[in-house]
């Protein structure tokens, strides 16, 4: 339960749960993501999957990857240059000696220069809503957009939509389509229900 209820958040509602309930939503995605830059993601998201559970987000480059941790965990980057030993500690700093965490988020995780951090996970929620309340405090108060603008925000939704897009659609989709509604298959009948 520990794992799919961080901070036991969920666990009231998955006591709740049915056993068996009709599935209207989708419970997997696959896409190949080609960016502008000529970078290429794969994703895969499945939650219907039998058998083994597994959470991995990887970074491949041209030298080796880099291992992501889950989201709030606080667990450490690993990085693999082929070749040499993992890098999973301090060291991994001296790669990006410029590197500063901001004044907001540095006093509420101790220090500006963090590999790492121990915290249960509703602190570690409770203090990345602080981060973010204050970071866009701080765009008000500096008169400039945000780090995640409106903009930015609803191209990352137009993201996850286009992969539904893509499927429905039975080719490959932009995010501009999905953004701008030219492609909307798979809105459409929330389009309908919004009167939109």
């Amino acid at each position: 339960m520990a794992a799919s209820s961080p901070g036991g958040i969920y666990e009231r509602w998955q006591r709740q749960m049915p056993a068996e309930f009709e599935a209207t939503a989708e419970d997997a995605g696959y896409a190949t993501i080609l960016f502008e830059s000529g970078a290429v993601a794969q994703y895969v998201e499945d939650h219907a999957a039998r058998g083994e559970s597994i959470w991995k987000r990887a970074i491949f480059g041209s030298r080796g990857s880099l291992n992501l941790p889950g989201d709030r965990s606080g667990k450490r980057l690993q990085l693999f240059v082929e070749g040499a030993a993992t890098i999973d500690d301090e060291r991994l700093l001296e790669l990006v000696p410029d590197f500063r965490l901001d004044d907001t988020t540095a006093a509420l995780f101790g220090g500006d220069r963090l590999f790492e951090y121990d915290l249960e996970f509703t602190h570690t929620d409770r203090k990345l809503i602080a981060v973010e309340y204050g970071e866009f405090g701080q765009a008000i108060l500096e008169d400039r957009s945000p780090e995640v603008d409106g903009e930015q925000g609803a191209r990352s939704v137009a993201l996850a939509y286009a992969l539904m897009e893509s499927q429905t659609a039975a080719r490959s989709v932009s995010v501009d389509e999905v953004l701008d509604d030219r492609t909307n298959a798979y809105q459409e009948d929330i389009n309908t229900s919004l009167g939109i």
